[in-house]
Order: structure tokens, then C-alpha cells, then sequence
């Protein structure tokens, strides 16, 4: 009786030492509920999203929707009711990164089109192009279950430029989908399709248990080599939907 006794607290504190070490890899972000206009949605829903993704892309497998190809509503719901708290300073500083610079999300990664350079000798990646099951499980499953009904090949594919779009009619996060396709062996490599060039106006964000922190940047000097100066103002929302201006440099 005292053995079984035993063994059952030992199973208890596994599971209990296990879950606590879960918990303790997933960083807890704040989520909100304030509320946002049909101005903010407008504007900044495609941003929120790009920053969603570039929190996923920072935190990596601590992020609890790193390996989720959908995003997150309640988390762009989150970044959206920032951005309106923000908004609603109606101070000089809010006025001058909504409304004098317009600053917005810069987008670079795209949400639904991946970069695949492929073995062209491959009768999967043959079938690919032409929009026919390839034979492939994983393959196959990703492609129709996430739709990517498009298939591009790059410019001279034929001769040695061997690369590929696929292209999803969804906006994913395209992490988990990235990690699934990577091992394939008809394919050298998988990545996000770059979703433009150049460099500009910013909005980046920190976000952990207690507070959302967003960052507004004009970027000026030669931008589409790469912004060579760049002004920011720097704004923070706590848990009760409380937004204040933080610092100007």
C-alpha cells in the first residue's frame, strides 16, 4: 500500500514538473479589449497582422501561436485596440505619427506566398506546377488545406533558375507551414516570398504580460536603399486600456 502510495505522488510531480515547464516556455502577452473604429480597423488591420507575425517570427517557439498557421483574432484584436487607445491621446505627439507622417506598418514578408526552390527533375514538383496532386501526403494535405491554388515559376525556371511561388488564397502564418514543407526532399528550400523592397515609415511592437509597447518611426534619407536616419515616438497601453506618450528620441 505505501509503495503504490509512492509511485502515485512520483507520477503526480512528473506531470506537475512537466506542465510547469510548458507554462514556463510560452511568454505571456497581454491581451485587450478595448475596442477600436472602423478608421483604425481600416488602416491598420494588414499592419497588425505583419506584427503579429514579426512577434511570432522574434519569440519563436515560446510564442503559444508559433506553430498556428491561422491568425490569431483575438491577438490582432489586441493590436488594434492599442493602436485606438494611442490614437485617442489626441495629443501632439499622437498627431504627428497618425496624422502629420501617416506612419504605418512596414510590410516585408508576405502572408500567403512562399519561395520554393525545387528539384525541377522531381515528378512532384512536375505535378506542382501543373496544379495536380503530386503524390506527396504532406504535400498535398498542406496545399488543400490551406489553399494554395496558385503555382508561379520564376523567370528562365527552365534553365536554371529554379524557383517557385506557391501562393495561398488564405493569409496564414506561414511558420508551422515553412517547418512542414522544409524537410520535403524535392525541395532545397522553403521561405516567405519577400513582399517588397526598400525601407520607410515603421511601427514595431513589445508585448508582455502587463503592457503593449509600440514604437512609431519616420524614416527619411535615401529609404529605398535603406532609411540612413529616423525619428521615433514611443507610446505604451497597460492591461486596463491606460495609454500614455513614453519618449521622443
Amino acid at each position: 500500500m505505501k509503495k503504490s502510495i509512492f509511485f502515485s505522488v512520483i507520477i503526480i510531480l512528473f506531470f506537475s514538473c512537466k506542465k510547469e515547464t510548458n507554462q514556463s516556455n510560452t511568454k505571456l502577452r497581454l491581451k485587450l479589449k478595448c475596442g477600436y473604429s472602423t478608421y483604425i480597423d481600416s488602416n491598420f488591420r494588414e499592419g497588425a497582422k505583419f506584427l503579429l507575425i514579426t512577434e511570432i517570427i522574434e519569440q519563436g517557439t515560446s510564442h503559444s501561436n508559433n506553430n498556428n498557421p491561422y491568425i490569431d483574432s483575438n491577438d490582432i484584436n489586441t493590436i488594434l485596440s492599442t493602436l485606438q487607445k494611442i490614437y485617442d491621446l489626441n495629443t501632439p505627439e499622437s498627431d504627428t505619427v497618425f496624422n502629420f507622417y501617416s506612419i504605418r506598418v512596414f510590410r516585408t514578408n508576405s502572408l500567403n506566398s512562399l519561395s520554393i526552390h525545387v528539384n525541377p527533375n522531381a515528378t512532384e514538383v512536375k505535378h506542382l506546377i501543373l496544379n495536380e496532386p503530386t503524390g506527396n501526403t504532406t504535400l498535398d494535405n498542406i496545399i488543400n488545406t490551406y489553399q494554395f491554388n496558385k503555382v508561379d515559376t520564376s523567370l528562365y525556371y527552365s534553365t536554371y533558375s529554379h524557383f517557385i511561388a506557391l501562393n495561398s488564397d488564405l493569409e496564414l502564418n506561414l511558420i508551422p507551414i515553412i517547418n512542414a514543407l522544409n524537410p520535403l526532399p524535392f525541395f532545397e528550400s522553403v521561405e516567405y516570398n519577400a513582399f517588397g523592397a526598400g525601407d520607410g515609415n515603421k511601427i514595431t511592437m513589445i508585448r508582455n504580460a502587463n503592457e503593449i509597447v509600440l514604437d512609431f518611426s519616420y524614416g527619411y534619407g535615401d529609404c529605398p536603399s535603406g532609411c540612413i536616419y529616423r525619428r521615433h515616438w514611443v507610446f505604451k497601453v497597460d492591461e486596463n486600456c491606460n495609454a500614455s506618450f513614453v519618449k521622443r528620441y
